[in-house]
């Protein structure tokens, strides 16, 4: 498991400062960081920075040297690669 210590945590009704976001595949709970034994887990540390669900963005017209209009299969895995660096986990193209 791995657990993404000092950052600002945003929920759906606050953020949350001194708590620890602990995950594998999924978010499994949020705890006290002083909860967290560092052996237990692979500790990343966000060095409070905000640790938020991704984005999607739902207006592009394309990123990183590409466009929707190119009709590619590798133009859109380039657009998809490039925008996940940024924080966007989807992007929905209207036809």
């Amino acid at each position: 498991m791995k657990a993404i210590i000092n950052g600002r945590i945003i929920t759906e009704e606050e953020v949350l400062q001194g708590k620890a976001l602990i995950f594998d595949e999924k978010i499994i709970d949020i705890v006290d960081e002083k909860e967290i034994n560092k052996a237990d887990y692979k500790i990343i540390d966000a060095d409070g920075n905000y640790v938020s669900p991704g984005f999607i963005d739902i207006h592009i017209h394309g990123a990183g040297g590409s466009d929707t209009m190119d009709a590619s299969y590798e133009a859109l895995q380039n657009i998809s690669k490039t925008i996940t660096k940024y924080g966007a986990t989807a992007f929905y193209q209207l036809r």
